[in-house]
């Protein structure tokens, strides 16, 4: 036996030194073989698989590891495998395998059970590979680490502890892929739904995602991560900044119970906030992100026009790329949005982006200008998503319009420059911010609205679930405008007076 296992390693050195990319899959004892090889030849190795590894049995499953000591003791008995062993092995073969998910090849034949070949796996080789796995250790894990390695394990294994042991090997190894086949047994290659070939594909194709996120994140504002968070101290030093405005807005935040019950529904889901943009887009949205974070503790992570990461980047050297990164903010394309609501994460969407943002003149303030289309609702819809509809105004009002994009374009001299600096820059020529007057203090508003649900529509209510969302902001800015004229605290004036009254009366 000893010489067929000196024999079989020879083979594989042979064969490692013979061809390039070579790839290495190991199941069950297998992967510790598997594991050994790739050890010896991490240099030579293209691609590792691990299925259902066998040292799980050392470190979730003590009480197991005690029984298979029997196995070496029972082959010491010549009964024991003439007799004990072929009953054992139709036990195990149950343990094994899910007999209505085997492939035709593996079906037993009619009238038995099925059992595991003794003949092409007797006792004395079994109990020594069990006393391998027993003795196995792992050494020089670093340049195991070198390898791209793919960990698979069974979701209804009923003889190992696979899946606690993928998740113990992805902690020794950092970067391994991981696969769980949620419904298969531990001899999972033998089901007819489960083909390596298809392992090796999905394998192929993580890898070559990840490759393209180190591609997309060399770029602004494509750096999705699941471990972002923003930064503490850059988060305090925004506040100072927001500080006075903040005091001198005085925001007003309607209808907060939903943010509350979207919270309570969302554990492991993403929420979306959907909302309109207002002129500049930066005169609200700093008002809103800073009062869910510190209300509710909502880290939300803004969809930006490409402009903030390009032009304006550019032309602040790249300080206005690094703040909008530094708070969250999101290059807007389909596959970050995708990425974000795989990953969870709480978004900020604008669906009228830019368009609402670079107001023309005789534009009705706080026009709602989304498109059609319902592409923000079906990878929503895909994710289980919970959106909350919100509605803002304000900032249309704090400003007056001098020059709208057409206007700027179209006056001498100026416009030329303009026009120059975009194209210099990659910027668009469409959308470009209106010149206006300094912000006046004027009180901004917000109202969220009821949480809808995406778990509970199908993919084909796509439009009905978008129709809502935009009736909802459009019929709550209306809702605000009322509420704002009535709003005995609107102006700067009332407030500053109320405060000081009430401070006296407080005295």
């Amino acid at each position: 036996m000893e010489r067929n296992i000196t024999a079989n390693f020879e083979l594989l050195d042979s064969l490692i030194n013979t061809y390039s990319q070579i790839w290495i899959c190991g199941e069950s004892f297998g992967a510790l073989i598997a594991l050994k090889v790739a050890q010896s030849k991490s240099n030579s190795i293209h691609r590792l698989i691990i299925i259902n590894s066998a040292t799980a049995l050392n470190y979730h499953q003590p009480a197991l590891s005690s029984i298979s000591s029997l196995v070496s003791l029972s082959a010491k008995v010549n009964l024991s495998e003439r007799v004990l062993y072929p009953i054992a092995a139709r036990v195990v073969w149950r343990i094994l395998v899910n007999p209505s998910r085997l492939d035709e090849l593996h079906q037993p034949r009619v009238g038995t059970l099925g059992s595991i070949d003794t003949d092409a796996s007797p006792l004395k080789p079994t109990a020594h590979r069990i006393e391998l796995v027993k003795s196995f250790e792992l050494e020089n894990v670093e340049e195991l680490q070198k390898i791209p390695l793919l960990i698979v394990a069974s979701g209804k294994d009923c003889l190992l502890e696979s899946k606690k042991e993928m998740d113990r090997l992805k902690s020794v190894f950092v970067n391994a892929k991981s696969i769980v086949l949620e419904d298969s047994a531990h001899a999972c290659l033998l089901e007819k739904e489960v083909k390596l070939m298809n392992l090796i594909e999905m394998f192929e194709n993580e890898l070559e995602e990840k490759k393209n996120e180190t591609k997309s994140s060399q770029r602004r504002g494509d750096g999705v991560r699941k471990d972002f968070e923003m930064n503490r101290d850059l988060l305090e030093r925004a506040r100072m900044i927001l500080s006075p405005w903040k005091s001198l807005t005085s925001p007003m935040f309607l209808g907060e119970d939903q943010v509350r019950r979207a919270i309570e529904m969302g554990r492991s889901r993403p929420i979306l906030f959907v909302c309109n943009h207002t002129v500049h887009g930066i005169l609200d949205l700093p008002l809103l992100m800073d009062r869910l974070l510190t209300k509710h503790n909502i880290e939300l992570r803004p969809f930006a026009h490409a402009s903030h990461f390009e032009i304006l980047s550019k032309l602040t050297q790249g300080r206005w790329g690094d703040i909008a990164e530094a708070f969250g903010a999101v290059r807007a394309t389909p596959r970050n949005y995708f990425r974000l609501l795989s990953m969870n994460q709480n978004i900020l969407l604008y669906p009228g982006g830019a368009r609402e943002v670079c107001r023309r003149r005789g534009d009705e303030y706080y026009a709602v200008k989304w498109k059609d289309e319902v592409d923000f609702v079906r990878p929503a819809v895909k994710f289980n998503a919970l959106i909350v509809p919100v509605s803002a105004i304000g900032a249309d009002d704090s400003v007056e319009l001098i020059l709208d994009t057409e206007e700027q374009l179209e006056f001498p001299i100026l416009g030329g420059l303009i026009k120059n600096i975009v194209s210099q820059n990659g910027g668009d020529l469409e959308h470009l911010h209106p010149i206006t007057t300094f912000p006046k203090p004027e009180r901004m508003y917000f109202q969220f609205h009821s949480v809808i649900d995406c778990s509970q529509y199908s993919m084909d209510q796509s439009s009905e679930i978008y129709d809502r969302v935009r009736s909802n902001v459009e019929n709550g800015i209306q809702d605000l405008i009322q509420y704002r004229n009535r709003d005995p605290q609107r102006s700067l004036v009332k407030r500053s007076v109320g405060s000081v009254l009430n401070a006296f009366w407080e005295m």
